[in-house]
């Protein structure tokens, strides 16, 4: 509370007063907000064919590395495709070779007019389709293989297995959910931190998260530039300086003040402003500190060796005369 003022009753009369230094009494609050570590990844891991599961590799809690095997699919009707797909392509490239040989055949004869120029256009078309007939035969081919590889489901990122879903013997169709894995290495700290609290975290250089009785450092990474018109916030993403704590883990966001900060008890109200008597000379000045709230330390632009008017500040108006008792 800001304690209500009985000023010197002469404006000549000089006031005792004791004063220090800003930087002898300067403090740096801290703020905090509740933040939550939350995984960069945590995906459910579907089948991409349909087949039956054949055998599930993990379970729950298992923590598994970048193309792990983790299901394993039915993969023989996909392995009679792609033996299929590999005579076609074969096939499609023998009637490749076969057209180009009669293509180049008809062109010689053709030069030398022993062969129509209708039977030469015939030979032009073969070869060209059976070019294109050869693409699509690849094209299958890749999609064959594509499939095969995919009976076997591998882990996409390294993490910790949190739900199996897969049970050996069920028919799993395209798009059913087999596990959820957890990527517990690329975590970050999501916080909500109110609008008028954004401009003294981007200016911290100090900040960590509070939580089961332990403490890890944070940077700051984004504040995405959106406000929640409901609770006046923005989203504050911070990432680990060192150790991590574990994903789903909630505590505080804890932030330092960077610049300096008048004690919530040096502040006096004049007029309908907050702000501080300083010691100018033999001369009580006020400065008002615009971003000074009520029973809070107030930010200050004011240099550190100032001297702050401490003891007789509630008796003093601007201009006042004063003499500083040691």
């Amino acid at each position: 509370m800001v304690a209500s003022a009985t000023y010197a009753q002469d404006p000549a009369e000089r006031v005792l007063v004791r004063a220090q230094p800003l930087s002898g009494v300067a403090v740096y609050p801290q703020r905090s907000v509740p933040a939550t570590v939350v995984s960069l990844n945590n995906t459910l891991i579907s089948a991409e064919i349909s087949a039956p599961i054949e055998q599930v590799h993990v379970l729950v809690g298992d923590i598994v590395a970048q193309r792990d095997l983790l299901v394993t699919l039915d993969c023989r009707d996909y392995k009679l495709a792609l033996r299929e797909a590999d005579a076609q392509a074969a096939r499609a490239r023998a009637s490749v070779e076969l057209a180009r040989k009669q293509h180049q055949r008809s062109q010689s004869l053709g030069g030398r007019q022993q062969i129509s120029e209708e039977l030469l256009d015939q030979r032009e078309t073969e070869l060209t389709l059976a070019v294109q007939d050869l693409a699509l035969a690849r094209t299958r081919l890749e999609q064959a293989q594509l499939n095969v590889e995919r009976c076997s489901v591998r882990a996409p990122f390294a993490g910790v297995v949190t739900e199996r879903l897969a049970h050996i013997g069920q028919l799993a169709a395209t798009g059913t959910a087999l596990l959820r894995l957890l990527d517990n290495t690329q975590l970050e700290v999501s916080a909500q931190v109110p609008v008028d609290s954004v401009a003294a975290l981007s200016a911290s250089t100090d900040m960590w998260l509070q939580a089961n009785g332990s403490r890890q450092s944070l940077s700051l990474r984004a504040i995405t530039p959106a406000i929640d018109p409901k609770a006046r916030s923005l989203e504050a993403r911070f990432v680990f300086q060192d150790e991590r704590a574990l994903p789903g883990t909630a505590g505080r966001v804890v932030w330092q003040a960077a610049a300096l900060h008048v004690p919530a008890e040096l502040v006096v109200q004049r007029g309908e402003g907050l702000g501080v008597f300083i010691a100018d000379g033999d001369k009580a000045r006020f400065v008002a500190l615009p971003q000074a709230q009520e029973g809070q330390p107030a930010p200050t632009e004011l240099a550190p060796d100032t001297l702050l008017i401490g003891e007789g500040r509630y008796s003093l108006i601007d201009g006042n005369p004063i003499e500083i008792q040691p």
